[in-house]
């Protein structure tokens, strides 16, 4: 398709016949189809020679065409010193628009040039030019024809642009793209001096320096950015994820406040803060700008999942549980939501809600790696160790030559091995921690506790003789040593071992308590007792483990108004210490005192830990002394359930299966007793009870 011929013809008339002096009411009134085809060019005509007024000026002042048309062809003479011929320029560039319209950039950057031809100095044909080359891919013609344009016109900003705008085109990936960036600053430079209150400008700037890793003058042109009229924050946001990705929050966080301070119902600020506060593990500030987000944006699944992931990593299991079983009454939780309800559930003591939700996820998402571990937690946390181990067994045996789950691999290795401890395997758990320490000697400590635990106290000994050889200030292992020697038969080896590290870290509380567990072992009590009030005497506001172990202290030396006293101070500090609840129903039911309120405290211990196998025992051996003798062994196997390996509990099965005159139950649980005790003292109890024991049967079967 073509313009008619006739085109030419009316341009030259309208744009030099001396005798048509037409306003531009007139010539916008025009509606043929002649002149719907000119009317590009002939408003173009009218812009060039400076006629294009406002309404009022319009409306009031025709314009000589004729005239307007000698200044201008005398304002933009060619470089030979010819005249420009402006309506040839305009026809051409009118053709060269129409071409470009209609899906041809080739003929209509012919046409441009033509057009620049007739009117080698106009710095708009120039501008023309350079897009059109622009367009059809030929950077380096467009640079020339924009960079003419900006010499012929200085003061006009759009060649800059578009020089920014082609300098900024290359892939960063691709050579010499430093190169272009540093031209395109270098316009935008430009710009900032024609155009100061251009946002775009500024902000261009900004992201430009960052990527010249210059962040100095990135930070200076967002700053100026800021200081415009109404921009918002935007600026600031970026300023903050420079200092995030640089690793200064602190900074970052300052610059989000002040994009709040500047745009206060910012989703994305909201959204930023947000993330950085999880991030830096600040997670109730986080749930604090997610709630505010919500707020702002309504129902958004999205925001809700954010919040409940930072409340759930502030501790607040409860609310984080309300907020997704708000948010599944609404729409379908999705994989990553289901899973952090079940772990909330897990987190909070709910085991059976947890294991449900655990399975369900299993039932919709088959194999997922995090709910098969979370589940067997569930379970071992229940006293569910055989199923656990199955589950952590195939774990392992999943995850075997997998260089992705390298790390989630000793992970479950750690967590079936502790199952072992727990159901006695100790040469199972020893050789999964020799296992895994041959290929990370960190492991050695929990190897180290497996000796001790399965008391095999010459191979403890060495290894823990082997680790402070390595690393004298390592504190773990020198405890478990220490400990491994008392439970050897050499407390005073013990003892002066935990001595020397307390006088290299006299701060260390763990330090301080095994001592006193050493002395209150050996029946020192007054020792036990001064090492807690000496660390108690630096530190005012000592940690509760301290006054916690001085009651125990109290109690073991018969104390019990004193160790009453203390239990009861701390539960005026914390109602919901569990520790202090159970110990203190225990150390009541235990001398057979006030057992309803024995029965109380404990009870409330379960309550907040209601899977704990050490208060089942407690309430078992409650309702033992009340002679509720099924109630009591309702919750004694309960906890023989939750922990397999307590002497205590064994002992007080056997206390009540002697008491049922069901002995046979009653000596093995006392022989299991005997066999894992470390407390010399209580295992000669027990093994009194067990001669006791056996001489009445003894003398039950001689009598038949």
């Amino acid at each position: 398709m073509r313009p008619p011929g006739a085109v030419l013809e009316s341009a030259r008339r309208l744009c030099h016949n001396g005798s048509w002096i037409l306003s531009e009411r007139e010539l916008l009134s025009m509606n043929s189809g002649l002149f719907q085809m000119l009317r590009p060019f002939a408003l173009g005509c009218l812009l060039a020679a400076g006629s294009w007024a406002g309404p009022e000026a319009r409306a009031a002042q025709p314009i000589n065409l004729d005239t307007a048309l000698a200044e201008e062809a005398m304002a933009r003479e060619g470089t030979d010193g010819a005249p420009a011929d402006l309506a040839l320029s305009y026809y051409h560039y009118a053709l060269a628009q129409w071409y470009d319209n209609n899906g041809d950039p080739r003929r209509a950057l012919d046409a441009m040039k033509q057009a620049l031809g007739y009117n080698p100095q106009s710095s708009a044909v120039h501008m023309e030019t350079a897009l059109l080359l622009g367009k059809t891919g030929n950077l380096g013609e467009a640079i020339a024809y924009a960079e003419k344009a900006a010499r012929l016109d200085p003061e006009n900003p759009e060649p800059r642009w578009l020089l920014a705008n082609i300098y900024l085109r290359p892939s960063e990936r691709s050579p010499g793209a430093r190169e272009w960036l540093l031209k395109a600053v270098a316009e935008l430079e430009a710009l900032k001096g024609l155009t100061p209150e251009d946002e775009r400008v500024h902000y261009l700037l900004g992201s430009l320096y960052f990527q010249l890793n210059e962040p100095e003058k990135g930070i200076a042109a967002y700053e100026q950015y800021q200081r415009l009229p109404g921009v918002g924050g935007l600026g600031y946001r970026a300023i903050a994820k420079h200092y995030e990705e640089a690793g200064e929050p602190g900074k970052a966080l300052e610059y989000l406040a002040r994009a709040l301070e500047a745009e206060p119902e910012s989703p994305e600020a909201l959204m930023q803060m947000g993330s950085l506060y999880s991030r830096t593990g600040e997670n109730r500030k986080a749930a604090e700008a997610f709630q505010s987000l919500l707020e702002l944006t309504g129902h958004n699944p999205e925001v809700i999942r954010s919040l409940a992931e930072s409340l759930f990593n502030d501790g607040d299991y409860a609310e984080t549980i309300r907020i997704l079983e708000d948010l599944g009454e609404k729409t379908q939780l999705d994989r990553a939501s289901r899973l952090l309800l079940g772990r909330a559930r897990l987190e909070s003591g709910a085991h059976a809600d947890a294991i449900r939700t655990f399975r369900a996820l299993l039932d919709a998402v088959p194999g997922d790696t995090e709910a098969r571990f979370y589940l067997g937690r569930a379970l071992a946390e229940t006293g569910g160790y055989e199923e656990a181990v199955r589950h952590f067994s195939d774990l392992v045996r999943d995850s075997e030559g997998n260089e992705q789950e390298a790390a989630n691999r000793t992970l479950f290795r750690q967590n079936l091995a502790a199952l072992y401890v727990e159901l006695g395997e100790h040469d199972k758990a020893i050789g999964l921690y020799r296992e895994m320490a041959g290929e990370d000697p960190r492991v050695r400590i929990q190897l180290l506790n497996a000796y001790r635990t399965a008391r095999r106290h010459d191979e403890a000994l060495e290894l823990g003789r082997r680790l402070l050889d390595e690393d004298p200030d390592n504190v773990q292992a020198g405890i478990l040593h220490a400990l491994t020697l008392g439970e050897a038969g050499k407390p005073a080896e013990a003892v002066e071992a935990l001595n020397r590290m307390l006088e290299s870290h006299p701060e260390n509380l763990d330090i301080v308590v095994n001592l006193s567990q050493l002395h209150l072992q050996s029946r020192r009590f007054d020792e036990a007792e001064r090492v807690l009030m000496r660390a108690e005497s630096r530190n005012p506001e000592a940690d509760e483990r301290l006054k916690f172990q001085r009651a125990a202290v109290y109690e073991r030396r018969k104390n019990y108004d004193r160790a009453e006293s203390l239990f009861k101070e701390l539960l005026d500090r914390n109602p919901e210490n569990a520790m202090v609840l159970n110990y203190l129903g225990y150390m009541l039911a235990d001398r057979g005192v006030r057992l309803e309120e024995a029965v109380g405290y404990v009870r409330k211990a379960l309550a907040i830990e209601p899977n704990n196998g050490a208060y089942l025992d407690s309430l078992g051996w409650a309702f033992f002394k009340l002679d509720d003798l099924e109630q009591a062994e309702k919750y004694l196997l309960e906890a023989k359930r939750m922990v397999q390996n307590d002497p205590t509990i064994d002992e007080h099965l056997g206390d009540l299966y002697h008491r049922t005159g069901e002995l046979d139950k009653a000596r093995d649980f006392y022989r299991s007793s005997v066999r894992i005790g470390t407390d010399p003292e209580e295992v000669e109890k027990v093994r009194r009870k067990l001669e006791k024991l056996e001489r009445t049967r003894s003398r039950g079967a001689s009598g038949r």
